[in-house]
């Protein structure tokens, strides 16, 4: 859980509900802090929250603008996000299964979120589909990583596999 925007919204006798929200500068840069942004200039959310069954569904579109810091060579880099939010929530735990452990496949939907004392969160939801959107190596154009340099030979080394096999060498010639 990202605590860092919170809209809780209680769900009994939630009828269908569509709600905006958006972080305010506040929200905005202690989740730029907790996610490792350089900043985020906006975060906005349209949602549709439908209750059916006992369960509540909650979709919508997330909208985003943040700058990070990029991979190779720390310069900033601007995202704009647009992304899809689908989640739904549901009694603690799948029915009936107490404290067993639940089967899940790659074709098997995603059990549902907890309603936890009444509440759900969406400023959570937001937060955490925020999360899950934010490229995880962002890089300025033309930006290219091609290996480093050895302080000890000044040869050019690529990858994890180079500096093992280095490393072989080194116990090879010690024995």
């Amino acid at each position: 859980m990202i605590p860092h925007l919170s809209r809780p919204m209680a769900v009994a006798g939630l009828a269908e509900t569509a709600l905006d929200v958006e972080a305010d500068a506040e929200e905005r840069e202690a989740l730029a802090r907790h996610l490792g942004l350089v900043s985020l200039e906006r975060l906005e959310a349209r949602l549709l929250i439908s209750p059916a069954d006992g369960k509540i569904g909650v979709r919508g579109t997330l909208m985003a603008e943040l700058t990070q810091s990029c991979v190779v060579t720390l310069e900033p880099v601007e995202s704009r996000i647009e992304a899809s939010i689908q989640r739904h929530f549901g009694p603690n735990g799948p029915e009936g299964a107490g404290d067993e452990d639940v089967e899940l496949t790659l074709k098997s939907d995603d059990p549902p979120d907890p309603i936890i004392d009444g509440v759900i969160d969406l400023g959570a939801v937001v937060a955490e589909q925020l999360a899950l959107e934010i490229d995880p190596f962002p890089r300025v154009p033309g930006a290219d990583f091609g290996g480093f340099e050895s302080e000890e030979t000044g040869k050019e080394k690529r990858g994890g596999f180079a500096a093992l096999a280095g490393f072989k060498d080194k116990l090879a010639k010690k024995s």
